[in-house]
């Protein structure tokens, strides 16, 4: 309703999920399980306060390095087809005008974020299927050359939250989450990674 009347243009809900374990939890084998699972994902262990916040994820937030800084959109997803159904699965997302639409969205945020750091106008390349293991995301690499030295953090707090785990505008989307979503997301959707002492890093 929100959408229709024009106060939000995309929101994205998450939903909490309990299980209870017969025995305790490796972490150890739990990230070799990933590393094997989803080698091409950025796999992570935080322990804090005596629990341990564990995933794999395939999106880049941000990288800088020296004056270059990379970013992506990875909107738009579909489960991933058996056999010689695979194709005809990317080729349907890649045709999707909603998915496409969606993944616009993203990527006209991101832009619009790094935009005002950056010397030139960020250079979108083209949006390919990028295929894990059990789904296919549209993903489109997004690149820019800083006018000046920006920490890596400046840039991170201009993305984050991007519209891939929040929403548009992200002001709005973020009131409607408090409002509506009835959990509290803790480390989820949270930037996970490092910087160095030039102001260097990747999240």
């Amino acid at each position: 309703a929100e959408i229709a009347a024009g106060s939000l243009r995309k929101v994205v809900a998450a939903r909490q999920l309990q299980l209870e374990a017969d025995r305790p939890f490796s972490i150890p084998s739990i990230l070799g399980i990933l590393d094997h699972s989803y080698s091409d994902c950025q796999r992570f262990a935080i322990e804090r306060d005596g629990a341990v916040f564990v995933g794999a994820t395939p999106e880049l937030l941000i990288a800088r390095q020296g004056r270059e800084v990379v970013t992506e959109a990875l909107a738009g997803t579909r489960p991933r087809g058996v056999g010689s159904n695979e194709e005809s699965v990317k080729q349907d997302l890649l045709a999707d005008d909603k998915e496409r639409r969606e993944h616009d969205l993203v990527i006209g945020a991101i832009v619009e974020s790094l935009q005002p750091f950056c010397a030139t106008f960020p250079k979108i390349e083209s949006t390919r299927v990028r295929s894990l293991r059990n789904v296919h995301h549209l993903w489109t690499p997004i690149r820019g050359e800083l006018a000046t030295d920006q920490h890596v953090l400046a840039l991170l707090l201009a993305l984050h939250p991007t519209p891939a785990v929040c929403g548009i505008p992200a002001t709005a989307a973020a009131r409607f989450l408090s409002t509506h979503e009835r959990l509290d997301r803790g480390y989820y959707a949270a930037p996970v990674g490092y910087f160095d002492a030039h102001g260097n890093g990747e999240f």
